[in-house]
């Protein structure tokens, strides 16, 4: 507990605690506050994302204040502050941390043939993303990009021919945000043919 502010004379008004840190999903919190006067919550200030639940006003003395905040739908934490005001006032600062990062792949694997070609598959994923591809010869139409949509984002790949008689593979990497994912596309191409030799 801690003055958050008093005047010259003996006027109080005291939050517990002074902050709280509310989880992506939402939920609510019971703020204590006491003092030797009355106060009302400014919410006209108030972020647009929390919700005074019960009375946003209360008398000298022991009082409490609930504040109720909906689900982040952002990967970015938020941050507000909700002003008590009385003979003296007070602030409480809340945070809200962001949606953990997602990304789903419409496909894991791609069988090509020898003589190359083309496959599509979908990025879905709620912030930004990046991928690596580890062979020259498999080649992908976007390298990044941020595909925060229901339907996600197509991406082409190009496989140029395999003109050895080995079969080979490549491994396309997707990372989304900052490591926070990380999905795997394998792809296999069947092995070229050797020309026959004439005699």
């Amino acid at each position: 507990t801690f003055d958050v502010s008093q005047s010259a004379g003996s006027l109080s008004l005291k939050v517990t605690p002074e902050e709280h840190v509310f989880e992506a999903n939402g939920g609510q919190f019971t703020f204590t506050i006491e003092g030797n006067t009355d106060w009302m919550v400014n919410t006209t200030a108030i972020p647009d994302w929390c919700e005074i639940v019960g009375s946003p006003e209360g008398k000298s003395g022991r009082s409490e204040l609930t504040v109720k905040v909906g689900e982040n739908p952002s990967i970015t934490s938020r941050d507000g502050l909700i002003t008590i005001k009385g003979e003296v006032s007070a602030t409480i600062k809340i945070s809200q941390q962001g949606k953990s990062y997602s990304l789903t792949l419409s496909d894991k694997e791609f069988n090509i043939p020898a003589v190359g070609g083309e496959e599509s598959f979908r990025i879905t994923c709620n912030g930004s993303w990046r991928l690596s591809v580890d062979k020259p010869w498999c080649k992908v139409s976007k390298q990044n990009g941020s595909s925060n949509t229901p339907d996600g984002e197509m991406l082409t790949i190009t496989c140029d021919p395999n003109t050895t008689t080995e079969q080979r593979t490549s491994h396309i990497t997707i990372v989304a945000g900052n490591d926070a994912k990380v999905e795997t596309l394998t792809i296999t191409q069947l092995p070229g043919t050797l020309p026959e030799v004439t005699e």
